[in-house]
């Protein structure tokens, strides 16, 4: 038969991979719950004034603001130098 070695080999792989790989349950033995499910994903933020929220808000706009200079630049001077290596290339 052809190929009966490669595929006995494929199904040896397959078998020492599965044994690799940890127990599905052990992923989750490190989490606790209390008080039900889920209550260890439970997230408690910050109450924020509304004068926090506006300075907080006016500091993301200006990092926007300043990353959109900085992307634009680096787009013209993209095409300048691209323009240059065409200039040196067609003379």
């Amino acid at each position: 038969m052809f190929g009966a070695g490669s595929i006995a080999s494929m199904v040896q792989t397959m078998k020492n991979n599965r044994s690799l790989l940890k127990e599905k349950t052990q992923a989750f033995k490190h989490r606790t719950v209390k008080d039900g499910p889920f209550t260890h994903n439970k997230l408690n933020f910050k109450k924020a004034t509304p004068r926090e929220f506006e300075l907080f808000r006016r500091k993301l706009l200006a990092e926007k603001r300043r990353e959109k200079q900085i992307r634009t630049l680096l787009w013209i001077l993209a095409i300048l130098l691209l323009f240059i290596i065409l200039y040196f290339i067609s003379n």
